[in-house]
């Protein structure tokens, strides 16, 4: 394995190790990158359904009560 000294005094590695740590650093963007179109459409589904679910909670239909009214006997009358 081959090994050079940069300016700074650090030892720089060519070959398996150098293939190896690019191989590991893609690996791993690869995992944790998300395309931000996905990752947008994902957030603005929850949103919506959330909206939605706080939505529906909010107004309920109220029974209808039944008001009696006392009517004088003139009125019945006319």
């Amino acid at each position: 394995m081959a090994a050079r000294y940069t300016q700074g005094g650090s030892m720089e590695q060519n070959g398996a190790m150098h293939r190896f740590a690019l191989a590991a650093r893609a690996l791993a963007q690869h995992r944790t990158g998300m395309s931000p179109a996905i990752r947008n459409l994902v957030i603005l589904l929850v949103v919506l359904a959330g909206g939605v679910y706080f939505l529906s909670t909010l107004a309920h239909e109220q029974p209808q009560k039944r008001v009696e009214k006392s009517v004088p006997n003139e009125a019945l009358g006319r």
